[in-house]
């Protein structure tokens, strides 16, 4: 362990990831999630981080071999993070006022899917994780309305509402 943090950057960037640990721990326990936006700096800041450091260990290459090793990394990092990222991430985050409340509006939609949900909002970093009001939409259009779902602080249904 104490070759591995054995340069600055290193050390640096393991005490990032034990606080951003710490700080999922305790969203798990207060039922947070994480906002978009923070959720994609972390997962920029690790991918550029653990490049960096293996950049960093490969010792044993040449000058021109530590180049094409490093510019295949970050560019298998970097297909890997933004694959995944448009593959599997649909929703849209907005700041809404609801019924003069601060809500987080999220949109999910996939193929022949489209529900928004309203979500208390918390601070900058994160909301609620059980949302309040559920408004679910047919064949992924967001005018064809079916039901609204309203629930309670702890996630509870408290009435549905159907089209007419």
């Amino acid at each position: 362990m104490k070759k591995l943090l054995a340069d600055k950057f290193t050390k640096i960037f393991f005490i990032y990831i034990c606080v951003l640990l710490l700080l999922i721990v305790y969203a798990t326990f207060r039922q947070f999630i994480f906002r978009k936006y923070f959720r994609v700096i972390n997962e920029v800041i690790i991918y550029v981080g653990i490049a960096c450091i293996l950049i960093r260990r490969a010792k044993r290459f040449s000058e021109k071999g530590k180049a094409y090793f490093s510019s295949i990394l970050i560019i298998v990092i970097a297909c890997m993070a933004f694959g995944a990222r448009l593959l599997f991430d649909t929703d849209r985050e907005s700041v809404v006022f609801l019924k003069e409340e601060k809500k987080i509006r999220v949109e999910s939609s996939f193929i022949m899917y489209y529900e928004v949900n309203y979500y208390d909002y918390a601070n900058a970093i994160w909301y609620k994780a059980f949302p309040r009001i559920e408004e679910n939409y047919d064949d992924g259009d967001p005018d064809q309305w079916i039901y609204t779902d309203y629930y309670d602080e702890n996630g509870e249904l408290i009435e549905r509402v159907f089209a007419e």
